[in-house]
């Protein structure tokens, strides 16, 4: 693991220390364009971000506070831009994160018992750090075409906080320390017709939630994602219309506790009574039968097929997006509506459609409230594919990445002032409209130089009991766990460069 780490630092570090060398020309230059250097025109930035987060978490419950739990997360970015002339582009970004505590992902899982192996079982794994290259791609300008490749982020819509339009990896929610989107392989070309009319598409190479896995499905051409994309401009409106697959890689069961166990103990029986035949060959001394009873089972298991892989998802869409403005406030909306189909996702059927059940749709605005200088946005998103009633709650189908939340109806409101340079506030109000819970973020931001920023702020939750907001969930019907704290105040410092 140390090994592969240090690699990739040296890898990258090298093609820092080529890149910089190659571009020395241009940094004393007064020119604004890149010089010749060796034959290429070479322009060169090297840009990133250090931030340190702080959270504790706490349960505020009957007039007193549960035990703090406190959690810690370091993260480095660092961002090239490299030309090598006029209408070439690639861009890196290479990244750091050490999390211990309430950031740590395995001690969620482990929380939750969810988690698929011992942390024990690797001793030579370190699972508080890790090194990863999210952004990797190169730009091509062939006039009228802009053809990007590489590992990138696709964040099609519109919207603010949920864009259904955007099915290609799992965004960050409410995530404090990441922030980006995270990028795909995946190969883009934008080929524009006219200043107000472009066309945009989109080839994946990685189903939505980016698993660890390698199948030899991942590989068939129905389990690749794509989009495509008309984009025009209408008076003062951006608008748009697509076409997208989005594959999801699912191995979760959302079966009832009692039909899995049924299962396990039907193969556990299976294995037992096939041991007491061998045990019985061999205490009759008919070691031959034993041994021909195992070379059959042996046999059997190498020649069988290999079991096929259901597990990927498969969903098709139409969508449409836009953003605009009436008077001083600018409006934005995108809906996109899930495609009929049949149980096996072999073909279109209208059969038992409902289109408030397949629809994803978001609508907001912002405004400058001119006078006290306060800055608003609002939205509201519906998730048809969410249940109405708390009860239907399936934590499952938010770790797997289904969906990010697990309702129907939502809404958020940001309002956010900055009364001189240095110093900004804000608060944030997400709810749950259909069972009440909600979150409250207020946010204090300190930025005495222009590379450096102090954030204080909270979240509040809250809600009934069994709410999405309140905290505690059921694992499986028979396990309640409290996976979120009702109070969690954080500090976030970040140095920009």
């Amino acid at each position: 693991m140390y090994n592969k780490l240090s690699c990739a630092l040296m890898i990258f570090l090298l093609s820092l220390a080529v890149g910089a060398q190659d571009s020395a020309a241009t940094w004393n230059s007064t020119s604004s364009e890149p010089e010749s250097v060796g034959g290429f025109v070479e322009n060169f930035s090297l840009y990133g971000c250090l931030t340190e987060y702080l959270q504790a978490t706490t349960n505020f419950r009957k007039s007193s506070f549960s035990e703090p739990n406190y959690g810690n997360a370091l993260l480095l970015r660092l961002k090239g831009d490299w030309r090598p002339e006029k209408n070439l582009r690639f861009h890196l970004e290479f990244g750091y994160l050490n999390s211990i505590g309430n950031q740590n992902s395995y001690v969620l899982y482990e929380k939750l018992g969810l988690n698929a192996f011992a942390q024990s079982d690797y001793p030579l794994e370190d699972f508080n750090q890790n090194m990863f290259i999210d952004h990797a791609w190169g730009l091509v300008n062939l006039g009228k075409l802009d053809l990007q490749f590489g590992k990138f982020p696709i964040a099609w819509g519109t919207g603010y906080v949920f864009n259904p339009t955007a099915r290609v990896s799992i965004p960050p929610f409410l995530d404090m320390v990441t922030e980006d989107t995270p990028g795909m392989p995946a190969i883009m070309p934008t080929y524009t017709l006219s200043d107000h009319l472009a066309i945009q598409a989109y080839l994946a190479f990685q189903d939505r939630t980016q698993k660890k896995t390698a199948f030899a499905e991942d590989g068939q051409s129905r389990n690749i994602p794509y989009g495509f994309k008309i984009k025009t401009i209408v008076g003062a409106y951006d608008l748009s219309v697509s076409w997208l697959r989005e594959v999801i890689y699912n191995d979760l069961d959302y079966r009832p506790i009692d039909e899995i166990l049924e299962e396990n103990a039907r193969e556990y029986i299976q294995g037992i009574a096939g041991n007491d035949l061998f045990a019985a060959l061999l205490a009759s001394g008919d070691t031959t039968g034993a041994i021909n009873l195992f070379k059959q089972a042996a046999l059997s298991e190498m020649l069988a097929d290999r079991p096929a892989n259901n597990n990927y998802v498969r969903n098709y869409f139409l969508g449409t997006d836009f953003a605009g403005a009436v008077g001083n406030i600018g409006i934005y909306g995108e809906w996109a509506f899930r495609i009929p189909k049949n149980s096996a996702g072999t073909r279109l059927t209208l059969a038992n459609y409902k289109i408030e059940d397949n629809l994803e749709a978001v609508f907001g605005f912002d405004y400058s409230l001119s006078g006290i200088d306060i800055d608003v946005r609002g939205e509201y998103f519906y998730q048809g594919t969410g249940v109405r009633r708390k009860s239907e709650y399936n934590l499952l189908t938010a770790l797997s990445g289904e969906r990010l939340v697990m309702s129907r109806n939502y809404a958020m409101l940001f309002l956010e002032k900055a009364p001189n340079d240095y110093h900004k506030f804000s608060l944030a109000f997400f709810s749950n409209l259909n069972d009440g819970s909600y979150a409250v973020m207020p946010t204090y931001n300190y930025l005495p130089y222009n590379n450096f920023e102090l954030t204080a702020g909270t979240f509040l939750l809250g809600g009934p009991q069994g709410s999405e907001f309140e905290g505690s969930f059921s694992v499986y019907g028979i396990k309640v766990v409290d996976l979120i704290d009702n109070l969690m105040p954080y500090l976030r410092l970040k140095i920009s460069f």
